[in-house]
């Protein structure tokens, strides 16, 4: 039984003993506090005298319990000797009146204990169990003992009292006795009879009068102090001890009852050559025939172990609420059908949200708290482990909508009997270690995958999945520094987890953020994240694309810098379709998985490694085109003009001057065509290694078209013509016209060169607001599929060119021309039909590098 119990079963007689209560009262809770603990179906309290007396019972069935006098008579001897009687099965004693008496009364088992006090037999306290045998319990019996030894405390003295009254009374009857030696015959013997009583009283008892003076003390002060009766009388409390604390308000009691003529309860702690004792005093007055009050009579009770159990009780209470209300977990108590809340520790408050006087009123807010993917599972468990430990994880959601995890522990609680009658809980708050572990768990993937990834933009592909896989964002792109690292450009990956989103990010490829600019440009300046609530709502300077997230219906967005050797890759923007707040969680969950910048770092130089490889086995090839073709292109015509050199050396001066002229041109078209040549390959070298300038100034685009179609239109008689055709306003814009000679020079010169049936070449001219758009079509052989894609690179040629001369060079300047340009060139063609090349090039001054 524990300290809560004993001191229910205690308190009502400590109170009767203090006078703060009724004995017969106390008596009664102590009976029915009894019934509770112990769960009996009957207890009783008997004092003997005249037909045993029933002084309480707490039992509905009275009458069943009614005549149990065959029970004590048969363990008369053995309670009045003082032992208890402890039967687990009555029907084991033979005694045909027991017998006859447990057929009528149903009872299965019994405990009698005596209630005696210095020797004298006041009673005894009866249990009983019916319907069935019972085992007690050596605490139940150590309850049962405890119980016991305070009624009789209390009956003793309740019985001194009484024959303290009987005792004044009876003086008093003695004196309005008209037979004054009767009268002093009787007082006498009464006050031997007192005396009797208390001199063998383990109560100190004392008389004192008015002056504060010890005229009467019994001899247990000795046991008490372990000073002699006679070193007190006649002599005040201060004489004997001296100045304490205690004296002082022992003089005020005794002066308070003197001049109140009320009784009064006083408990103090006393130094005495024993040491130091905790006592508990009842001050009582007496009257003289004047009704004055003449002294006072003191009874004074040695309660230093009941102290003793009551501050260990207390310690033991404080010590148990310390450690449950400052504990990070929280600790619980149930019912065993976990119907009613006993106890939850003020942790709750701090971990769930809600207060504990909410649980108390409802205990089913606590499943109701769990979050709904997890409560079923909870709530199952919880009905399959009804008896027995459980252990388990789940999350509960805050009034402000916030998660946390819980690890939860249930152990039973069982009696004597093994009967489980609570349950007890700890739950501690999991949250941080939850999220270290998913931390640990998308790390690691992401680790994984951009390890195995084939390059950068691979890896920025598996950061952005497995970011959205991991949290509420939709969508993930990538924008990365472009050559010159001046400003962000799109990566060509990234991850929705949706559909519909095909508008917002075909226009977002066209966007570009400087340093600074934009939500991607302060990423990468601040090198810090970045949160926005909802970018849809966003002024256009904030966030340039507000309008497609309005139609896209993004709200929230995050940006995230990958940083490596304090570098910036790339900046990681994620979506999601709400509003809301910034949630420093999942900036961290995001932060840390952009940490693998050194990984994505080690995949972009094995790109530009790769790509290295690629670029020197391109230029080895190129290398040995190059030679090919100069072998070839520079034989033909120094073939040419040594034969015409040597033809004119011989035979000049017979040859006509007609003949001779044939010559000679012959060998200027083939020194125009090395020097073209040596022009062409001079101009991609410088191309290759940037040091191509790019210088636009004020050109008329109509009368450049017009010139440079005179220039390359082909003699009268040829099978080719030039058709020039011109639309809208080509004066005066800002392009470099060298390139531009570069660009249609090689694009006509080609298409006649390409129309060996002949046919006419057109060229056309569309001026528009922000760009010129040019076309030179040819109806000759066109140009095969499969060469198309590798048609601006150099030394390529067409496949079915066959005998037709050339060095792969020239489509190679006209890309490189455009793009200084800023410019786009597109090609349509089918074989045998013809080809189409189409140039835009944007008008002002602000284009190129």
């Amino acid at each position: 039984m524990n300290q809560t119990q004993q001191t229910a079963i205690t308190q009502p007689i400590l109170q009767a003993l203090q006078g703060l209560r009724k004995t017969d009262e106390a008596l009664q809770a102590t009976v029915n506090q009894l019934h509770l603990a112990l769960n009996v179906s009957c207890c009783l309290l008997v004092r003997p005298g005249a037909g045993q007396v029933i002084i309480s019972q707490a039992t509905p069935k009275t009458d069943l319990f009614a005549d149990t006098h065959c029970l004590q008579s048969h363990f008369q001897l053995q309670l009045t000797e003082g032992d208890a009687v402890v039967c687990d099965r009555l029907d084991t004693i033979l005694s045909p009146e027991i017998q006859q008496f447990i057929q009528t009364s149903e009872i299965g088992a019994t405990v009698i204990v005596p209630l005696v006090c210095h020797q004298s037999y006041l009673g005894e306290i009866s249990l009983y169990q019916c319907n069935r045998p019972r085992q007690w319990t050596a605490a139940e019996l150590d309850l049962v003992q405890l119980a016991a030894k305070y009624m009789a405390i209390a009956l003793y003295q309740t019985k001194l009292h009484k024959r303290l009254e009987q005792a004044e009374q009876t003086e008093i009857a003695l004196r309005e006795s008209e037979e004054r030696k009767q009268t002093e015959i009787a007082l006498r013997r009464r006050e031997q009879e007192f005396r009797a009583l208390v001199e063998h009283s383990p109560d100190v008892i004392a008389r004192f009068d008015r002056d504060l003076r010890h005229l009467y003390i019994n001899p247990a002060v000795t046991q008490a102090t372990g000073l002699l009766p006679a070193c007190l009388i006649g002599r005040t409390n201060r004489e004997v001890w001296g100045s304490q604390n205690t004296i002082a308000m022992w003089e005020r009691s005794l002066r308070d009852v003197f001049s109140t003529g009320q009784s009064k309860t006083i408990e103090f702690e006393f130094s005495t050559p024993v040491g130091t004792k905790y006592h508990q005093s009842r001050l009582v007055p007496e009257f003289d025939s004047q009704g004055k009050v003449e002294f006072v009579l003191t009874v004074c009770r040695d309660v230093s172990a009941l102290k003793q159990v009551e501050s260990a009780l207390r310690q033991s209470e404080e010590q148990f609420r310390q450690l449950a209300e400052n504990i990070g977990e929280v600790f619980w108590i149930t019912s065993s059908n976990r119907s009613q809340l006993i106890y939850v520790s003020p942790a709750y408050e701090m971990i769930w949200g809600r207060s504990c006087e909410s649980l108390y009123a409802n205990s089913q807010t606590w499943i109701e708290s769990i979050h709904p993917e997890d409560r079923e599972h909870v709530a199952n468990l919880v009905q399959e482990q009804e008896l027995q430990d459980w252990e388990t994880e789940y999350r509960v959601v805050r009034p402000d909508q916030t998660v946390r995890w819980i690890r939860d522990r249930a152990f039973p609680i069982r009696d004597e009997l093994g009967e489980v009658y609570r349950f007890a809980g700890i739950a501690e708050d999991i949250t941080l270690r939850k999220q270290a572990e998913q931390e640990s768990k998308l790390l690691q993937t992401m680790t994984q995958a951009i390890l195995e990834s084939e390059d950068f933009h691979s890896a920025l592909q598996v950061a952005l999945q497995k970011v959205c896989e991991a949290t509420t964002w939709a969508i993930g792109e990538a924008w990365v520094p472009n050559a010159e690292k001046s400003v962000l450009e799109c990566s060509p990956v990234w991850y929705s987890k949706v559909e519909g989103l095909t508008e917002f990010r075909t226009i977002s490829r066209e966007f570009v953020f400087p340093l600074g600019v934009g939500l991607p440009g302060r990423v990468w300046a601040a090198k810090y994240p970045e949160w926005c609530r909802d970018v849809s709502t966003e002024a256009s300077n904030v966030y340039l694309r507000a309008k497609l997230a309005l139609n896209a219906g993004l709200k929230a967005a995050l940006g995230i810098p990958i940083v490596a050797n304090d570098r910036v890759l790339a900046v990681l923007v994620f979506y999601m379709f709400e509003a809301r707040e910034e949630d420093q969680r999942l900036i961290e969950l995001i932060s840390a998985s952009a940490e693998l910048g050194l990984f994505i770092q080690r995949k972009q130089a094995e790109g530009e490694i790769r790509k290295s490889l690629l670029k020197e086995r391109e230029l080895n090839r190129l290398k040995s085109d190059f030679i090919s073709m100069v072998s070839h292109e520079f034989r033909t015509p120094l073939s040419s003009i040594v034969l015409s050199a040597e033809l004119l050396e011989t035979y000049g001066q017979r040859c006509t001057e007609e003949k001779r002229q044939i010559y000679f041109r012959r060998i200027q078209n083939s020194t125009q065509r090395i020097t073209q040549l040596l022009e062409n390959v001079l101009f991609l070298g410088q191309s290759e290694s940037g040091r191509l300038e790019f210088n636009p100034q004020l050109v008329n685009l109509g009368h450049f078209c017009q010139n440079l179609v005179e220039e390359l239109q082909p003699d009268e008689g040829s099978q080719h013509s030039i058709a020039y055709i011109s639309q809208g306003n080509g004066e005066q814009v800002y392009m470099d016209e060298k390139l531009l000679q570069h660009i249609f020079g090689n694009l006509l010169c080609n298409a006649i060169k390409y129309s060996p049936k002949g046919g006419v070449i057109r060229f056309e001219l569309l001026t528009q607001v922000e760009e010129a758009v040019f076309k030179v079509q040819d109806t000759g052989i066109g140009i095969p599929l499969v060469d198309q894609l590798k048609l601006f690179e150099p030394f390529h040629r067409a496949t079915n060119v066959e005998k037709i001369g050339g060095t792969g060079l020239g489509l190679s300047i006209v890309k490189q021309c455009v793009d200084l340009h800023r410019g786009q060139i597109a090609v349509q063609s089918e074989v045998g039909v013809g080809t189409t090349f189409t140039v835009r090039l944007p008008l002002g001054q602000s284009v190129g590098r």
